[in-house]
């Protein structure tokens, strides 16, 4: 059993690492906190239990990285893997800021819990994974195979309908395909649909980068998650 403590703040990201534990044959142990750095030092009482902790570092990088110093503190060898599916992107600074806390891995959301799970295995045998690609898309990981942030990025285009313009804000927030349709009342193959055409449009390369277009544009908000 490899016993994993997810930090985040954000719903979407818990219920994505709750889900992926019954998904696994039990062969996962998810403990769902609050992203704080009061929480991780309450739980260091805790931390000889854990595995590995996963920290969400998109909303709130400079609060990621003051977590992630006060894990690596008080373990060191504590594997710490950071979620970047990311409402904005992470400028390169902060990226270098959370790898010098000791940092094992980078993942994308994007990739499959069959790839999550083996990530997972890898740093808990101490193994360094800084690029995690999706089998099915390029999760935009650069700069020394650390996800960078967008560059040469268009603006919204001036003539783009309030309905696309929802739909963003909603991806830029982190809302799931089913939250999205259940609050745009559609169904979720066309929220896929307009993802796919809207991707096409702004020039992203998946899902997750034009999330990142999107938090850029203003789009996101830390009040709506």
């Amino acid at each position: 059993m490899l016993s994993v403590v997810v930090l985040t703040n954000r719903r979407t990201v818990g219920k994505f690492f709750e889900i992926l534990g019954p998904a696994t044959t039990d062969d996962l142990d998810i403990c769902r906190l609050p992203l704080s750095v009061r929480t991780a030092e309450d739980f260091n009482r805790q931390l000889l239990q854990v595995a590995v902790a996963i920290i969400d570092a998109a909303p709130n990088p400079e609060l990621a990285i003051d977590v992630c110093q006060c894990l690596h503190t008080h373990r060191p060898t504590l594997p710490i893997v950071v979620v970047v599916w990311c409402p904005r992107a992470i400028s390169s600074s902060q990226l270098r800021g959370l790898d010098a806390t000791g940092v094992y891995s980078f993942i994308d959301l994007d990739l499959g819990r069959s790839q999550i799970r083996q990530v997972l295995r890898e740093v808990t045998r101490g193994a360094r994974v800084v690029r995690a690609e999706s089998n099915h898309e390029d999760t935009a990981l650069a700069e020394e195979g650390r996800p960078g942030p967008i560059s040469g990025e268009p603006g919204l285009p001036t003539d783009i309908a309030q309905s696309d313009l929802d739909l963003l804000r909603l991806l830029a927030n982190g809302s799931s395909d089913r939250e999205m349709a259940d609050r745009l009342y559609l169904s979720r193959h066309t929220v896929k649909h307009h993802i796919e055409r809207l991707r096409d449009r702004a020039g992203a390369r998946n899902r997750t980068h034009l999330a990142a277009w999107a938090g850029h544009q203003g789009l996101y908000s830390k009040d709506q998650r």
